[in-house]
């Protein structure tokens, strides 16, 4: 498809929330952030390779269940988050992106991209209150 020329109406999806299907052994607390990790629902955690799926709008324990009995209700857009260092908390940060440390904090260090997932890139701060976007995939 060559580039545009003129002016196209672009469809754009407004539902904000999905429904994920929670892993074996998991237990989401609502308003935690919530991953993707080989197709069910987690806590955020450490780990590479990690998908962002959303904020649980409800809490889900799964602890005593198998893959899939239960799902979870997840809210994808921008949301805020804890920052390990507030000094870090700066306008040179935004757009810049974040890992996740656990299920509500981040940090900024790039050194941790080989270690951990991207949870979002820093889009506004609000006092001492960081918005992020969720990651691009």
């Amino acid at each position: 498809m060559p580039a545009l020329t003129q002016d196209r109406p672009t469809p754009l999806m407004q539902k904000r929330n999905r429904t994920l299907v929670v892993a074996a052994g998991a237990n989401i607390f609502s308003g935690a952030d919530v991953v993707i990790d080989n197709g069910f629902a987690k806590p955020a955690h450490v780990a590479p390779g990690l998908k962002f799926g959303g904020v649980a709008k409800h809490p889900a324990d799964n602890r005593d269940g198998a893959d899939g009995d239960i799902t979870v209700e997840a809210a994808v857009e921008c949301r805020a988050l804890f920052v390990d260092d507030i000094a870090t908390l700066i306008p040179e940060n935004l757009d810049a992106t974040a890992y996740w440390l656990d299920d509500q904090t981040v940090s900024f260090d790039p050194a941790l991209a080989a270690t951990h997932s991207a949870a979002g890139t820093l889009f506004q701060i609000e006092g001492q209150v960081g918005f992020f976007r969720p990651p691009v995939v």
